[in-house]
């Protein structure tokens, strides 16, 4: 860099000894007087541009009252140059429109904002000086004024973005439930062969021998309910269901015992059933049903609940046909208790039986592993099992992206939001994948709507906003190494180190590094950047603020 800002300054002599005008041997007699700063030291990226402001400082009598200069942000570097656009200064007696620089001297202001290339990054920012002695003569190239070296990059050393991996629903103790009615004629609490052979109970029987001499399996008691409908008498009703209950307890122990089922009875008698009657009528199409369910609202009293519904002899005739008769019942229910497996048992049929087991056992046994090999081994079994699930596809692609192949990751997202358009993690996923290809533009179109749905979306949203020059929003978003990031730009320093407190991966340490850096302890800086494994881009930030 040295080489390249002498090679500049030569060929501004070589100008000197080639022109024979007066006024531009008199100021290239002088320049080593002029110097340039810019503001921000170091300049920085914001967005995907670099802004400065550069001050050429002129002394007393050195602009000519003739003369304009133009003045040209140059970013050199071994790769070449980034040249900006320029600003230009006139004399007191030039007839133009530019700001004038008084013989008694003055400071010329520079505003520029040029498009980030990454060349800049290591690099000179130079203030290049030409003259033009009068309306009739040529500029003529002066000097190259170090303003700067090279440019903050800060915004961008944001950690990767962050993929979201959708939950599993494995249960350690899964519960499954079978329901029996046994139906009573009205009035009547006599049992028929009929009703005790029915398919549903039927049924009940058979998932009671299913799920019986299996450690894994704990079953409960059959819990039985007998009902009576709620038309006539209270008194008679209640009598009514304890009798169902009796008689529903005494035959179904016959026929369990016959079966050589050895499961216990537990039989409540509830009387009237009101409530299965509302939500009966409820899912009925019956047309006067938002009158019944306001007498019901009405009136807590069975009684006169009962007596209304009667004065509506049209509609009462509909519910003895409709509603009541499913209300004569005795409801039979019995759970079972599945014990799953052991975290050690799913290691071990990942190892060597892996397709002895489920989605939702697959998606779990993939959270207890951290080699990627055997991730994708299990995400792969998932979506064998279940083409069609969005999570599958989802968890498949995140670790598909980490091994590197990124199309096929870009596939399987796609794959899941064909699935599920709505979840959070599968936008997020396809977001990310614009992210590492630098497309922050398109990622935060996908981010924006679901940034407080998901973690995940949350901190990649904010890197978007810095990466798009919105610190100050973008510090309500972030966390850890991201958000001091934001503040550091911002100015909040001390907001930046409280952030970083409890923080110790690569990242969050470069950044400790930079904060010391600004500090002025570069000793520190160093010695922090000694402990990174790869500390890269952090070490020309800290190189950037000496």
């Amino acid at each position: 860099m040295k080489n390249l800002l002498k090679s500049s300054l030569v060929v501004a002599a070589a100008m000197v000894i080639l022109t024979g005008c007066n006024c531009f041997k008199k100021a290239s007699k002088r320049v080593d007087e002029l110097a340039a700063v810019s503001v921000p030291a170091p300049v920085a990226v914001v967005g995907n541009v670099v802004p400065f402001t550069a001050e050429v400082a002129f002394p007393a009598k050195f602009m000519n009252k003739k003369a304009t200069y133009k003045i040209t942000p140059v970013f050199l570097s071994e790769a070449g140059e980034v040249v900006g656009n320029p600003t230009f200064f006139q004399g007191e007696k030039v007839v133009g429109n530019y700001t004038v620089i008084p013989t008694t001297g003055g400071v010329a202001v520079v505003k520029s904002s040029i498009e980030y290339d990454q060349t800049m990054r290591v690099s000179a920012l130079l203030m290049r000086v030409e003259v033009k002695c009068n309306e009739k003569s040529e500029f003529m190239p002066l000097v190259d004024l170090p303003a700067a070296k090279g440019v903050s990059i800060l915004q961008n050393l944001t950690k990767s973005a962050e993929f979201a991996i959708a939950k599993h629903n494995f249960k350690r103790v899964t519960t499954e439930t079978e329901q029996a009615n046994i139906m009573f004629k009205i009035n009547s609490s006599r049992l028929t062969k009929a009703e005790l052979s029915n398919t549903e109970v039927l049924a009940l029987e058979q998932f009671i021998m299913d799920n019986t001499g299996n450690d894994r399996r704990t079953l409960s008691d059959v819990h039985t309910k007998s009902y009576a409908s709620p038309d006539g008498p209270l008194k008679f009703n209640d009598k009514l269901s304890k009798d169902r209950a009796k008689i529903t307890e005494k035959d179904v122990a016959r026929v369990f015992k016959k079966n050589n089922i050895n499961s216990v009875l537990d039989v409540d008698a509830l009387g009237e059933d009101w409530e299965g009657f509302k939500n009966l009528v409820q899912e009925s199409d019956i047309a006067e049903k938002d009158m019944i369910l306001q007498i019901l609202n009405m009136y807590n009293d069975p009684a006169k609940r009962d007596e209304e519904i009667k004065n509506m002899s049209s509609v009462f005739t509909i519910l003895a046909e409709k509603i009541l008769p499913s209300l004569r019942r005795s409801q039979m229910e019995v759970s079972v208790d599945i014990q799953g497996y052991t975290d050690e048992e799913l290691k071990n049929l990942v190892a060597n039986n892996i397709e002895v087991l489920n989605l939702e056992e697959l998606l779990f046994a993939a959270t207890l592993c951290t080699d990627l090999a055997t991730k994708t081994k299990i995400y792969e079994a998932a979506v064998v099992v279940a083409p069609t699930c969005w999570r599958a596809n989802n968890n498949l692609g995140v670790v598909c992206f980490a091994n590197g192949n990124q199309a096929k990751a870009k596939e399987l997202f796609a794959n899941a939001a064909k699935i599920n358009a709505n979840s959070a993690e599968v936008i997020n996923n396809i977001a990310a994948v614009l992210m590492s290809e630098g497309e922050y533009k398109q990622a935060q179109a996908f981010l924006a709507p679901i940034a407080d749905k998901n973690d995940s979306a949350k901190e990649n949203y904010g890197v978007t906003l810095i990466r798009e020059g919105k610190y100050t929003e973008a510090i309500k978003y972030t966390s850890s190494s991201n958000k001091a990031i934001a503040q550091i730009l911002v100015g909040d320093i001390a907001g930046a180190k409280q952030t970083l407190k409890s923080c110790k991966c690569d990242s969050a340490k470069g950044v400790k590094a930079v904060i010391a850096a600004k500090e002025g302890d570069f000793n520190t800086a160093s010695t922090i950047l000694g402990t990174m494994s790869n500390p890269g881009e952090f070490q020309i930030e800290v190189d950037l603020l000496k």
